[in-house]
């Protein structure tokens, strides 16, 4: 496994090495991101992975995991980011998740902090 598969280049991918590392069989999310942008950076490594807009709630929530947060925190997360924070940076579709222009940006300026 290797983070360039999660993110669409070599140079993203080794700015993510600051947020996220490869331990064997899993990715594990820096605990020094809060919840919400923990879940925004895992939704945005699924939809480069599945190459797709609308990642699966499901797959981003086991990256989620992963790191050791709960469901309880990823709920939360996904209410602040669906519903709470303004602008939104996520829409939730059925079992899918969209992202919002806000909810790029801020992973991009995520990828682009020089210490998080």
């Amino acid at each position: 496994m290797d983070l360039e598969e999660f993110f669409k280049t070599p140079e993203e991918a080794e700015k993510a090495k600051k947020l996220a590392m490869v331990f064997y069989d899993k990715i594990l999310i820096s605990s020094k991101l809060s919840n919400p942008d923990a879940l925004l950076f895992c939704a945005y490594m699924i939809a480069n992975h599945e190459k797709t807009s609308s990642p699966e709630i499901d797959k981003v929530e086991l990256l989620f995991l992963q790191s050791g947060r709960t469901k309880t925190d990823f709920s939360k997360a996904l209410y602040e980011l669906t519903v709470r924070q303004r602008p939104i940076k996520l829409k939730k579709t059925d079992n899918k998740l969209e992202f919002t222009s806000a909810g790029l940006e801020r992973v991009k300026k995520l990828l682009e902090e020089e210490s998080i």
